[in-house]
């Protein structure tokens, strides 16, 4: 029972925060701000109509919404500092923020397990009990999100799409994602 708004940029220095490269995270809001982010991402939403938008008011919104999110989750990891998570929590953190980062161009376990220094075999171990899916799962998650944010706000086509995620061909991308979604590339897109 979880809803999640959020923005990807390529370059966050727009801002004039340090967002590192990658940046991943959850954090719990409070009612209070729940609604102060839901005001200001309906904002955003409504610059979209090209009688309200400008590009300076579009900016400020971002960078209000990126602000604010950015304030809250470092004041909440700073809060939860006192909070010490197990050994497998701790790997499974970084396991998602590795995967967050590298999931459109590597998909192999060797390759997430060599980034945490751990062995693979205990890297599958670890994940599936600390959230009770398989390794794979995680990383396909994550691609089949970054395909629907491709084909959804790009405007780029499945095959473009197919080539920035790393799939040998366009139609092992097209079976890839309808037996995640249920729905073609082009279906999807089309919505």
């Amino acid at each position: 029972d979880a809803t999640a708004c959020g923005l990807t940029f390529e370059s966050p220095s727009v801002f004039d925060i340090e967002i590192p490269s990658g940046f991943y995270s959850v954090a719990a809001l409070t009612p209070y701000a729940i609604d102060y982010i839901s005001t200001l991402w309906l904002s955003i939403k409504m610059t979209q109509n090209p009688e309200t938008f400008t590009h300076a008011g579009f900016l400020s919104l971002v960078k209000s919404y990126v602000n604010f999110v950015h304030w809250f989750v470092i004041r909440q990891k700073t809060v939860n500092q006192d909070i010490k998570l197990t050994r497998s929590q701790e790997i499974f953190h970084r396991f998602l923020n590795v995967v967050n980062q590298f999931a459109d161009k590597e998909r192999g376990i060797e390759f997430y397990a060599q980034k945490i220094f751990i062995s693979p075999h205990y890297l599958c171990a670890v994940i599936k009990k600390e959230s009770g899916k398989p390794v794979k799962f995680w990383i396909n998650k994550q691609l089949i999100l970054k395909a629907m944010i491709l084909l959804k706000q790009s405007g780029k086509t499945a095959a473009e799409v197919s080539e920035m995620l790393n799939f040998p061909n366009p139609s092992f991308f097209s079976k890839f994602f309808k037996h995640h979604t249920g729905k073609t590339p082009k279906e999807y897109a089309g919505e």
